[in-house]
């Protein structure tokens, strides 16, 4: 059973287009986005958020759009949610995969 907490939606080329996450992501992108959130939390700049936004579009997305699609069609007012948002896909995959099973 797949689950997704989240779907991105950018406007490219005038047309709004949806995203999924990359399914079964390495354990080594749960490490890196709490690296990437944690750098948000303490040290937020400019390129903070830069250096966010390449790993969400490479590695939880695995380039499915480009960086520059991403800051062009991604309204300005959901860019910090979005950013959050992403980071902590990694973690409520692991989440899900420790929930208990319900009948």
């Amino acid at each position: 059973m797949e689950v997704s907490i989240m779907e991105l939606t950018l406007k490219i080329e005038g047309k709004a287009k949806k995203f999924k996450p990359m399914p079964n992501l390495p354990a080594l992108r749960f490490k890196q986005a709490v690296a990437h959130a944690t750098q948000l939390e303490e040290n937020f700049d400019i390129s903070v958020v830069e250096a966010a936004v390449t790993f969400i579009v490479n590695d939880i997305f695995g380039g499915k759009f480009t960086e520059e699609q991403f800051w062009e069609g991604l309204p300005a007012e959901d860019l910090i949610t979005t950013v959050r948002d992403a980071l902590s896909y990694p973690m409520f995959l692991m989440q899900q995969k420790l929930a208990p099973v319900k009948n």
